[in-house]
């Protein structure tokens, strides 16, 4: 499993449960400042199809090129695997606004994410589906877990599909 941008939270339970999950836990960070590999995720220095779980999230929003950080994180997966991923949406918006710099008002954003997000995901090559869960929950239930009112998405590299 590939933990990209680990949240500090998840990623102290996956240290602590891996063993038990029998999961083989990595995190990457391209700033290096969660420990783990120090890599860009539009360049990753992994072989392919060498993953089976990669979980992104509140990270592509950060990346200037996401299209070829999700080929990459595409590549690396072997098929059947599957990609955790989330960013913040304006669904009101048709189509994702790129920036051409970091919005620091926007914790350095780079873009907008709309309703196109689902077409970038599988024009890496996924197929797609959409979890609806934490869009459920009551604003009392997103206080208490720290959690944010976003959909998730699973994405899987099709069967038989090589890189």
């Amino acid at each position: 499993m590939l933990h990209i941008a680990p949240e500090a939270e998840l990623k102290r339970w996956f240290f602590a449960e891996g063993v038990q999950l029998q999961v083989d836990y990595l995190t990457l960070d391209a700033s290096g400042e969660a420990g783990g590999l120090t890599q860009d995720v539009c360049a990753l220095a992994l072989p392919s199809e060498s993953v089976d779980i990669v979980i992104c999230h509140r990270v592509l929003e950060h990346v200037l090129d996401d299209r070829t950080a999700l080929c990459e994180i595409h590549r690396v997966l072997r098929p059947g695997g599957f990609l955790n991923v989330s960013v913040p949406q304006s669904m009101q918006m048709e189509h994702s606004n790129e920036w051409v710099i970091p919005d620091l008002t926007q914790h350095g954003h780079v873009r907008q994410y709309g309703r196109d997000f689902e077409q970038r995901l599988k024009a890496a090559g996924f197929e797609v589906a959409t979890e609806y869960c934490l869009l459920n929950r009551s604003t009392e239930e997103h206080v208490a877990d720290g959690t944010y009112p976003m959909r998730l998405y699973t994405c899987t590299k099709p069967k038989g599909e090589g890189s």
